[in-house]
């Protein structure tokens, strides 16, 4: 009977580029490499971590330095907090809406000219709810762009 450590090897090409290690076993929907240990499915990479490194402390993420989710070459992967975990994902522009404001942020169904144009209506008395079932979206996000509490992009006279 082979150990978990053998068959976890059967399945990771070490050939991969930039020194990655990639998982060719089955895959979570996320892209990250899932392996079988005693009945349960875990992320491959957490596996490789403990298997080469050690025991994960509680509540810490094993991160990849080089952003790949299949990679388990254990100099590729570092423990910490999921924040930053996040930060490291922001700086690397792997995050593609937090961080990410007005438009740019895939999430958003307004654009700056919605904003603007909602502003002034909303100043010559349009209530929310009417400008929100005008552009699409709920009370909420339209409350916060006429509030300024998102879309804070610079216009004049405001």
């Amino acid at each position: 009977m082979k150990t978990a450590k053998e068959r976890f090897l059967e399945k990771v090409d070490k050939n991969g580029s930039n020194g990655c290690w990639n998982w060719n076993g089955c895959c979570f929907r996320d892209g990250y490499g899932q392996f079988n240990r005693q009945g349960e499915s875990s992320l491959a990479h957490r596996f490789s971590y403990e298997l080469f490194k050690g025991l994960i402390p509680e509540g810490l993420c094993v991160c990849h330095t080089c952003d790949n989710r299949r990679c388990v070459n254990p100099d590729h992967l570092w423990l910490g907090t999921h924040k930053e975990n996040t930060r490291d994902a922001i700086v690397k522009g792997r995050l593609t809406s937090v961080g990410r404001q007005g438009s740019k942020n895939y999430c958003s169904k307004l654009t700056e000219e919605i904003v603007k144009e909602a502003r002034k209506e909303h100043a010559n008395g349009m209530s929310i709810v009417d400008l929100a079932r005008k552009y699409g979206v709920t009370g909420t996000p339209m409350r916060r762009a006429i509030y300024h509490m998102t879309w804070k992009m610079a216009e004049n006279g405001e």
